[in-house]
């Protein structure tokens, strides 16, 4: 690196710098976006976006620049001047410069020791460093702003947040007009303490008759002309080892009936290992016609993705994500893409997604003939990036950190 350094002018220095950290400013023009420090009567400039940094560039602002990457970088710092974090920007072998705190950093600026301010820079933003083990600021507001349900089950069952009702409902007989607060009767599901991803989970004893499900009004962003969203949880389990007979499907976005649309993840009946599946059923006259059995379609006509080799363990958490986008268009442009552990893993298109809900009796499902943890469930009202889809994979304390 010291010798890369060497070569770099500082103009050029700042253009490398940029380019790592303009990928983390909202796209074009984006006024008032609270993710970036308002900074201009500081340093002289003001950079919220990407068209604010490449014409800071264009302007050869090289000082403001720093002041305003300065101040990004600020609140990522340990406070003071006494304190010494392994995560500070340590770099004096490099850049004959050590910034470990908030009183180097001002050190440095006040003495205009920019070059080796870049530098260090340089060097966090290439390691790592300066951004964290998840999600950068800009992706945390764009996914609290996309939050619709977000179920922690630290400390109880209900919905952390929810745009809808937040309680989770047990339907004893499975019928969910019938339905009450809370989980089932005789420890079918019980809330498990410090067994989670991140803090408590649910836990699903035994194949069950009782449904368990939060009600899907304004929780699922349900709409009659175009609707996208996503989910994201963490299942820990042994398919072949945990589950009993029969279908298995951790999570569903169903109706006042299954032929009038539905979503869901599933492990198959007949594999050895169980195939992991994420598919979306429209209204079924339109998908299928010809009323054919689910496993006599052959995979690629059915709408859905498949991995028939799933990481699942008992000894591990998996992340589940999936997204979807252009249902209820009216157009053969509906689609599904499936993550797991934070990559993807296929993806099918070109589908006619109609819909024909009564919203008022839409609910997500959990743990349908399901045994094993369930844990962090979040909905979003668009689809998840490549990136964000990582950035919460990668949160050390999974969507707490997203969303505080």
């Amino acid at each position: 690196m010291k010798k890369i350094w060497n070569q770099f002018s500082l103009r050029t220095l700042v253009a490398q710098v940029s380019n790592l950290l303009c990928r983390r400013f909202p796209i074009g023009r984006a006024s008032g976006f609270s993710g970036v420090p308002r900074v201009g009567s500081a340093c002289g400039l003001e950079i919220r976006d990407t068209a604010d940094w490449k014409s800071a560039l264009r302007g050869g602002l090289a000082l403001h620049i720093v002041a305003q990457v300065s101040n990004l970088l600020y609140r990522r710092l340990p406070a003071g001047g006494a304190s010494r974090s392994s995560g500070a920007l340590a770099a004096r072998g490099v850049c004959g410069l050590e910034i470990r705190d908030t009183a180097d950093w001002k050190s440095a600026l006040r003495g205009r020791a920019v070059a080796s301010a870049l530098c260090v820079l340089a060097l966090a933003l290439l390691t790592g460093c300066a951004t964290g083990d998840g999600p950068s600021r800009a992706t945390h507001a764009a996914l609290r702003d996309a939050l619709l349900l977000r179920a922690s089950f630290d400390g109880g069952v209900d919905a952390d947040f929810a745009a809808g009702d937040a309680t989770l409902y047990t339907a004893p007989t499975g019928n969910r007009k019938q339905a009450r607060p809370g989980l089932p009767d005789g420890e079918l599901v019980v809330l498990a303490r410090s067994e989670g991803r991140h803090g408590d989970a649910l836990r699903f004893t035994k194949k069950m008759k009782p449904v368990v499900f939060f009600r899907g009004e304004k929780n699922l962003g349900y709409a009659t002309n175009g609707w996208s969203g996503a989910v994201s949880l963490w299942l820990k389990l042994d398919p072949d080892r945990d589950l009993e007979p029969g279908y298995c499907d951790p999570l569903q976005f169903v109706a006042q009936h299954w032929e009038q649309g539905n979503m869901f993840i599933e492990f198959s009946k007949d594999h050895t290992p169980r195939h992991f599946r994420y598919a979306i059923l429209p209204v079924k006259k339109l998908w299928n016609p010809q009323n054919r059995g689910w496993e006599d379609i052959p995979e690629t006509e059915r709408p859905m993705v498949p991995v028939h080799r799933p990481p699942f363990a008992r000894e591990r958490w998996t992340h589940v994500v999936f997204c979807f986008g252009n249902l209820n268009t009216g157009a053969k442009d509906g689609w599904g893409r499936l993550y797991l552990d934070g990559e993807p893993q296929g993806q099918f298109t070109g589908w006619m997604g109609t819909f024909n809900w009564d919203v008022t009796q839409s609910a997500l499902t959990l743990g349908l003939n399901y045994v094993g943890l369930l844990d962090d469930l979040a909905v979003f009202n668009r689809p998840l990036t490549d990136g964000e889809v990582k950035a919460i994979h990668q949160s050390p304390t999974g969507m707490r950190g997203v969303v505080k």
